[in-house]
């Protein structure tokens, strides 16, 4: 909750000021114009192609680096074994616990 508040509070404000100076450095004024770039849409057949592009090349990726995963895994058997972080795909929390959190 912090970091959703601190994202809200923080973040945002200097990630659009950043953009606003550098309107303002290219245009003279405060503008997005010339900073964003891409504004026009896109027809709703590339969305899909896009969604379907990112989703499969992102288990693609997920599957190749498995076994990078289970090797750097090694690298920390000195840390004990109820010290370490696993993955998240354990049946050690019940399900109340995993809403909770």
């Amino acid at each position: 909750m912090a970091l959703i508040i601190t994202a809200i509070i923080v973040l945002i404000p200097v990630e659009l000021g950043i953009l606003f100076w550098h309107g303002k450095l290219k245009n003279g004024k405060l503008s997005f114009k010339e900073v964003i770039l891409y504004r026009r849409k896109l027809a709703w057949w590339q969305v899909a192609l896009w969604i379907l592009v990112i989703f499969v090349s992102s288990g693609l990726i997920m599957t190749v680096l498995n076994p990078v995963s289970a090797f750097i895994e090694g690298w920390f058997t000195w840390i004990p074994e109820n010290l370490r972080l696993g993955m998240g795909l354990s049946d050690a929390f019940t399900k109340s616990k995993l809403i909770q959190t």
